[in-house]
């Protein structure tokens, strides 16, 4: 990022000429469009009548050209290059969605992860995610079986239109493992929530600024509660902290996966504060070797072999933080269903605050402050209690013993017995906590 002089004079116009030399001599791989790079922009306040208007987004992206113009008219606040996002889990030459194991019928048995974090409780006392709205900006959503009812309008960023529909299957899975539920039994933990596709992706990566302008719409256009983003970037972006800012000054939960580098490696958002970093674990409740492991862990969940929703129909199974991100959406959106005016910050203290500590005592690296733990959540809320600090909680390491399941079948009907509804927009949204939260 490159900060602009606010004296406007001759000295920042050269400067800033010699500047974007040697930004284009070294612009990040990914920066190009057709052969030709990209820069996000944000005008200064005196011009920001120039821009178009037509998004809520206070950005733009523009060629080199424009970009020199700008700055040589003193023009802007910033800029930067449009570089890369990341799908976290990498796709196959055949363009479908990593997997594991094969297509299945049936799966109640089958999806350890519900009972890993504990989420029959949830679905026994009603806590659902009934009238919460989840963006999941990923490779879209299709109308599988077990999405029906679920998935409410979104948008695509590729072809700026409203075909959100999923030819990786990416997405598809990632909605299955917060809302998927049918005929079978559950796989995600908040059947009753509305999923909102916003598409950013065809393949393994995609633009910062198409991601970037997805959050900002999740917040302002779709009046969203939750954002899920099974995806990284690599670099710190102001563009991208800035519309993580805007979600989390509006109320929004942001859920985001660490990694699957199996190192310190950091992605962004999960490495900023204010997100919910989730890592990977697999059935035995260790943490997943190829799990990143840094500070910008908060939580882990899993995420190694878990069920999910085939790209069209059926069930399989997937690995990654990608996947296991969504377990933790879904129980913010049963949270949310509860006691929807928790602020972010509630949100994070409830989660941490009841997760099951593995590893070191209290949060580590590895692990965060444990593993999802929906059952307690609940029961936390349910009892209109403060929310629980962490050292006041009792050991919960024995709570969950791996391969000692009891599993019990959810009977769903063909119909969920809610109805195929998608609850209505909030309009306007209101913060939930009515507090700005500042930047880092």
């Amino acid at each position: 990022m490159k900060k602009k002089n606010l004296t406007g004079t001759a000295l920042w116009r050269g400067l800033s000429a010699v500047l974007l030399l040697l930004l284009l001599l070294t612009v990040p791989a990914g920066a190009e469009s057709g052969g030709e790079t990209e820069y996000i922009v944000k005008y200064d306040e005196n011009a920001a009548q120039l821009f178009d208007g037509d998004s809520a987004a206070p950005f733009r992206v523009v060629t080199s050209d424009e970009l020199s113009r700008l700055l040589a008219e003193d023009l802007l606040e910033w800029y930067e290059p449009d570089g890369r996002a990341y799908m976290l889990d990498l796709l196959p030459e055949d363009g479908t969605a990593a997997v594991q194991g094969t297509l299945s019928t049936w799966y109640t048995d089958e999806t350890w992860q519900l009972d890993m974090i504990s989420a029959e409780t949830a679905y026994e006392k009603g806590a659902v995610g009934e009238g919460i709205r989840v963006a999941v900006i990923d490779s879209g959503a299709n109308m599988h079986p077990d999405l029906e009812g679920c998935l409410g309008e979104g948008r695509n960023y590729i072809r700026n239109d409203a075909t959100t529909e999923d030819g990786i299957g990416h997405g598809t899975a990632v909605c299955g493992l917060i809302a998927g539920g049918g005929e079978n039994g559950m796989v995600g933990p908040a059947p009753k929530a509305t999923i909102i596709p916003l598409k950013c992706f065809d393949g393994n990566t995609t633009k910062v600024s198409a991601v970037c302008q997805a959050i900002w719409d999740a917040v302002d256009e779709f009046h969203c509660d939750v954002i899920n983003m099974s995806l990284g970037i690599l670099d710190d972006s102001v563009t991208l902290r800035e519309a993580i800012n805007h979600a989390v000054e509006n109320g929004v939960i942001v859920v985001s996966a660490v990694g699957n580098n199996g190192s310190g490696v950091k992605y962004y958002p999960a490495a900023y504060e204010e997100v919910i970093g989730v890592g990977n674990v697999d059935s035995t409740g260790a943490v997943y070797k190829n799990s990143n492991h840094n500070d910008s862990v908060f939580i882990t969940a899993p995420g190694t072999g878990v069920v999910s929703l085939g790209r069209l129909e059926g069930y399989t199974t997937f690995t990654g933080c990608s996947f296991s991100t969504p377990l933790v959406t879904g129980a913010v959106a049963d949270i949310l269903s509860i006691k929807p005016d928790l602020s972010p910050k509630d949100v994070s203290e409830l989660l941490s605050s009841t997760a099951m500590d593995k590893g070191n005592t209290g949060w580590d690296e590895y692990y965060g402050w444990g593993i999802l733990n929906l059952r307690d959540c609940v029961i936390a809320l349910e009892q209109g209690s403060d929310l629980p600090q962490k050292d006041e909680q009792r050991d919960n390491r024995l709570r969950y013993q791996p391969h000692r399941y009891e599993y019990r079948q959810i009977p769903i009907p063909h119909q969920r017995p809610w109805g195929n509804a998608c609850p209505p927009a909030k309009d306007p949204r209101l913060p939930r906590n009515g507090q700005k939260v500042m930047p880092r």
